[in-house]
């Protein structure tokens, strides 16, 4: 990345951990840890990425006109959508405004962050069976209907707040299948999954980011 932002890949105790790096380092005011089981099937799709998500890590250009979410992210296929904070943001809406949808919020100082998304919804580019049957081996439940629902709904009207999923967050611990730890995830939980999917992270990693808050896991 532009920046220096990396993961690093270490294995301990038939576990995968992968520590956010910033030129090759521990980044001390940014931390990020993912752990997975060493044993875990990854879930493959080209619009997932560690690549990604060392991007969401990294420090915008001053202008927020960064070469990869502007030229490559989306007209390449790596993800479906962008979020960038720029002062610029007309020029990003003459760029994209064609193809795709784009959604604006004003910021201070004359900031806005834009959205830029692929028209329809995720189930337009992800297949749902797949998801779920991925979640239940990793022992992510839903108990409603909630991951169903917002894969259906048009993106932009997620990432512009037509959708209210990141309230009500409920995590009940189950039992896996092998006796481990495993997740319950009812609505306002799974706003970590689709902000996963909307953004090109890897499912492995919400995963982890979803546990570690439940848990409180270090």
């Amino acid at each position: 990345m532009k920046k220096g932002f990396s993961f690093s890949y270490i294995e301990k105790n038939n576990m995968i951990i992968r520590h956010l790096l910033k030129d090759g380092r521990i980044n001390p005011y940014y931390r990020m840890i993912v752990k997975y089981s060493k044993d875990m099937e990854l879930f493959e799709h080209p619009f997932l990425s560690w690549d990604n998500l060392s991007y969401f890590c990294d420090e915008p250009d001053e202008d927020g006109l960064d070469d990869y979410l502007l030229n490559h992210a989306l007209q390449e296929g790596k993800k479906t959508s962008i979020s960038v904070i720029t002062k610029r943001s007309e020029e990003i809406k003459e760029a994209f405004s064609k193809e795709y949808l784009i959604h604006e919020i004003p910021r201070e100082n004359g900031y806005s962050r834009v959205y830029v998304c692929r028209k329809g919804s995720l189930i337009d580019y992800f297949d749902e069976d797949s998801l779920f049957d991925y979640y239940e081996k990793t022992g992510v439940h839903f108990n409603d209907g909630s991951l169903t629902i917002l894969l259906n709904t048009p993106m932009i009207e997620i990432v512009s707040g037509k959708v209210d999923f990141k309230n009500n967050v409920v995590y009940s611990p189950i039992m896996r299948m092998d006796g481990s730890d495993g997740i319950s995830v009812s609505y306002g939980g799974a706003a970590g999954l689709i902000s996963g999917l909307l953004f090109g992270y890897p499912i492995e990693s919400s995963i982890s980011m979803i546990e570690y808050n439940a848990f409180g896991r270090d």
